[in-house]
Parts: C-alpha cells; structure tokens; sequence
C-alpha cells in the first residue's frame, strides 16, 4: 500500500508560473483501524539506551531497527500514540515512504498476556513466563512478518539482538520516543516498583462456551461480510483473509488489504504455527487448513460435524463452530 501523498489543486493562471508540487507526506494521517481489545503498554516497564527508534503510545509500543527505521519511526508516531492495536501499526510501518522497510517489534501488553508481531533479525522478544519457562522470538527467518500471543508472561523483553547493544543502566519508560537497545515489561508491579503506570487495560469477558445463541454484534467495519467469535471474547471482522496460529505468519500477499493476523494460546502445541486461513470469496465466507498437525473441525448448525481436508476451501455460514484444539474455537456470525 503507498503512502498517503497530501493532495492540493493546482490553480493555471494565464502568464503566472505553475506552482510547484507539495512535498511528499512524512508522518502517517491514516485513520487507525479500530481493535476489538485494548491493553496497557506499559503496568511497569524500563529500558537501556541504545540505537533503534521506540515509540511508545497509550496501548501500544514499537520499536524498529536497520535502514529506513528513522524515516518510519517518524512516520508511525502518531499513529502508535492513538493505536488500540498492534495491526494498524504494522500497516503504517509497511506504508511509510521509502525503499528500506526496517525490521520492527510491535507489542501490545495486558495484565499477564503479551501480543506482539515482528520482522527481521535485527531485534526479538525475549519472554519469562510464570512458570519459569522461557522464550525467544526473533524474526530471522521471516519474510513479511509473524506474531505472538503469551498469556503467561513474567516479564517481557524487547531488544536488540546486537551482543553489545545494551551497555546503559536502566531508565524508568514514560510514553514517547526515545532511543533504546531493550524495553523491558512486567506483569507485576512488585518486580520494579517505581514504574509509571499508563492506561489500564478493560476487563475482558471470557465466556466458558460458546454462546447457545446467534450474538448480534455491533458493526465496526461495514465491509466485513462475518464476524468470528472466540471463546475467550475476542472477535475478528472478516473484512479481508484472516491468518490464525499459534504464532502466524503472513506470506506474500497480492491484495491491498494486509491480511489479519490471529494468534492464540496453545499451552499443548495442538494447533499449528499457521494453522488456518478464512477469507472473503465476495459475498462467501471459505476456511481452509493450511497443513495443520491436528487438523481443523467445523460444526454445522445441524449439529453434524467434519473434518477439512487441508488445502481445500471450505465454504462456512452463520451459527458454524470452527475448533482447532487446545479448547480453541470460534463461531461465524454473517454480517447482514
């Protein structure tokens, strides 16, 4: 997707010389898209000094490295400021002028939970669970971008995967730009007590099943032909291909609209990396499994259900239950 240029009219006048064309846009004026779920940026967190552009906004935090992550990082601010999501801020990053795309981390962070998606070898996410366990993501192998939901997470670290980057002590993080090597954030506040907190996040309603009933949700984006609904609350408009996973991935798209990616939580590794894809066929709503480990079942509104063979499209209507495992499942409400 190009830029947005400012646009003025030109007025010809007899014997009076053309004016000249306006510059080209260096900050991004796109209206956000809009998120089913806000998260705080920051409960507690700090950071080292280093080289790569951080923006951190009121639900949302960036932070980009490598060529072109200046010009970006001055084109996104606004951006990040108002973002209630990790996706538009993607967007902005792969829509800023230039022909370097920097690689980037962008992470939105709820009480324990981490969403993140990123590109590049440059930086990674470095997670702590509460378990005691331990994780690293970094985007080395990735050509667009990929993403990440941690529901359990101690600490959460994004940094520069440079061996000599963080050589600073750590600073208390205040919303932004600055200049950093890792940002760090913490679940509980006890872990660095003298953190500012920033906007709380809304409580979530996580119901236990699938309601019985078709919801009528309210419309948020009038393109979307369905709505999915999941189990723990989260809805996503089908307004363009939907990519869902244990950490997704979107490969090289021919469509002007992103694809949306969907990460969700599979404590047990039973649903895939990139376990399905749903997309918009006009007015038609179609899944298809892209190759996952333990397969993909859909419930009709008969009560009979069936297994999708990988790689080829299922058509889906209203009132279908999609499960993919770990006690993950959504249901398809059409949009009249």
């Amino acid at each position: 997707m190009r830029s947005p240029a400012a646009s003025a009219s030109i007025s010809r006048r007899r014997r009076s010389p053309p004016k000249p064309d306006p510059p080209r846009s260096t900050t991004c004026s796109r209206t956000p898209r809009s998120s089913s779920r806000e998260g705080a940026v920051v409960e507690s967190s700090e950071y080292r000094a280093g080289p790569n552009p951080t923006i951190i906004g009121a639900n949302v935090v960036a932070m980009l490295a490598g060529p072109g992550a200046g010009s970006a990082s001055a084109y996104i601010s606004a951006v990040v400021a108002s973002a209630r999501g990790t996706e538009e801020v993607v967007a902005a990053i792969l829509e800023a002028p230039g022909t370097k795309r920097p690689d980037f981390v962008v992470a939105q962070f709820f009480g324990p939970s981490v969403r993140a998606q990123f590109r590049g070898s440059r930086l990674g996410i470095r997670v702590v669970r509460r378990d005691g366990g331990r994780v690293v993501y970094t985007g080395q192998d990735v050509e667009t971008w990929a993403s990440l939901l941690e529901t359990s997470c101690l600490t959460a670290e994004l940094f520069d995967t440079a061996p000599d980057a963080a050589t600073s002590a750590s600073r208390i993080a205040l919303p932004g730009s600055l200049s950093t090597a890792s940002l760090t954030y913490s679940s509980e506040a006890s872990v660095l007590p003298e953190a500012v907190a920033l906007v709380a996040p809304e409580p979530v309603t996580r119901p236990s099943a699938l309601p019985e009933r078709t919801v009528v949700i309210p419309a948020r984006n009038s393109t979307a032909v369905a709505t999915l609904e999941f189990t723990d609350g989260n809805l996503v408009d089908v307004d363009r291909t939907v990519i869902i996973g244990r950490s997704p991935r979107a490969e090289r798209s021919t469509s002007a609209l992103l694809p949306t990616l969907v990460p969700v939580a599979s404590p047990r590794q039973k649903i895939s990396r990139t376990h399905l894809k749903v997309s918009v066929d006009g007015t038609r709503v179609v899944l298809e499994d892209l190759g996952s480990k333990n397969g993909t079942e859909v419930t009709a509104t008969n009560g009979i259900a069936f297994r999708v063979i990988p790689g080829e499209p299922a058509e889906l209507s209203d009132g279908m239950i999609v499960a993919i495992g770990d006690q993950v499942a959504f249901k398809v409400v059409a949009r009249s």
